[in-house]
């Protein structure tokens, strides 16, 4: 396959052609990748949150266009409890943007066709 790959689950992921290329000695990556917590509702994951913005318990949140309230907070599962609420802010994201290889761009929107 080319530069990247879609799986079935909608992930992005380097495709057998990414592959040679970040495998080779002269790839250096760019970026930052922190690590991330779930925010989890009931039974139903959110989606997720780097821990380079932490939320705090009873802290209320405004996460995929919806008002949330932390419940609880899993440090070792990397998981963050919430239930629906009245009021809250968006969480605070760092990181800046950077330019994407007109290459990967490309392959991007032939996946995305």
């Amino acid at each position: 396959c080319g530069l990247l790959t879609q799986l079935a689950s909608g992930e992005m992921v380097v495709g057998a052609e990414g592959e040679k290329l970040t495998n080779h000695y002269t790839f250096y990556a760019v970026f930052n990748t922190p690590e991330e917590f779930r925010i989890i509702t009931g039974n139903r994951t959110l989606g997720t949150v780097p821990v380079d913005s932490p939320l705090l318990p009873d802290q209320h949140i405004i996460f995929g266009g919806r008002r949330w309230k932390v419940t609880e907070i899993e440090t070792e599962k990397k998981v963050i409890y919430v239930e629906a609420t009245k009021g809250g802010q968006p969480p605070q994201f760092s990181g800046g943007g950077m330019s994407v290889h007109d290459a990967v761009r490309q392959e991007m929107l032939a996946i995305y066709r």
